[in-house]
């Protein structure tokens, strides 16, 4: 039963889930997203600065690129309304390597719920690898609330 056992992991390790906080990665290729930094929940008109780590198991340099994309609850794109300068990041991650690839947004000061990253792993011909999803909550911040009393 053992050596079945050890048989099953060493086959499945290329094929494994990564879990980390509300993360499951499924990795079909060398390329891995291993962990995304966002906190749980953010305030209307806060800079976030989230950064995904990403592995390569392969046996050769890997080169590719990251998208995020922020969606609201019902998942409908809100890209437009929070400030994400850079949804695409350009990558090279060496053999048994871990890289850390940086993605500042702003939340809108009007903006209120939950809301959700999608982050996906491409190669250089447009191959989807690897994806991610984490969710956070935007609280209303009191501080640009205005009273409208004439």
């Amino acid at each position: 039963m053992r050596r079945f056992l050890i048989l099953i992991l060493t086959l499945s390790i290329p094929y494994s889930l990564h879990a980390k906080g509300s993360i499951l990665v499924p990795c079909k290729d060398t390329i891995v997203i291993k962990q995304i930094s966002l906190p749980s929940k953010v305030k209307a008109g806060q800079h976030i600065e989230t950064v995904v780590q990403v592995n390569n198991w392969g046996k050769a340099e890997f080169s590719g690129s990251l998208v995020l994309e922020i969606k609201d609850a019902a998942s409908k794109s809100v890209d437009g309304w929070f400030k994400n300068i850079f949804p695409v990041q350009y990558f090279t991650v060496a053999v048994g390597e871990t890289e850390s690839i940086s993605f500042p947004f702003d939340v809108p000061h009007i903006y209120k719920g939950k809301a959700g990253i999608n982050i996906e792993a491409f190669d250089l011909k447009g191959n989807s690898l690897s994806n991610a999803k984490r969710s956070f909550l935007v609280k209303g911040n009191r501080s640009n609330i205005q009273d409208s009393k004439n």
